[in-house]
């Protein structure tokens, strides 16, 4: 079975957000913070602590990433090719975990780490 390996967070949009949050702190307890949303922190294999934002916005709201943009294609295709080729998914969820043990607290240097390899998997598609 597939399993998620992180997520940077749930963003979507509606039509009244404010409403929206609302609902979610008197229903399911979310505790929705001045920033508009929440963060919930969870660990994976004790390896490294993950916070991923949960946050609606409203309806007329820019993507963060357009459709059919060229950063939105060079994503799909990377996540395609990682799809497709076993080996180099497996290349790339190892490097993640050195990147864990190596950057544990540092989240843009172990999002960096990753650089060079997305972009030799999108050079070569």
């Amino acid at each position: 079975m597939k399993r998620v390996t992180g997520i940077g967070g749930i963003f979507f949009k509606a039509k009244d957000a404010p409403a929206l949050l609302a609902w979610y702190q008197r229903h399911l307890g979310i505790d929705v913070q001045e920033c508009g949303g929440t963060a919930f922190n969870w660990t994976v294999k004790v390896v490294r602590s993950f916070n991923d934002a949960f946050a609606p916005f409203q309806a007329q709201s820019t993507h963060l990433v357009p459709i059919a943009s060229p950063l939105w294609a060079q994503r799909l295709r990377f996540r395609d090719t990682l799809r497709n080729n076993a080996a180099l998914a497996a290349e790339y969820a190892e490097l993640k975990l050195q990147l864990a043990h190596q950057f544990p607290l540092d989240r843009e240097a172990y999002t960096d780490g990753k650089t060079a390899f997305v972009q030799r998997v999108i050079s070569h598609v």
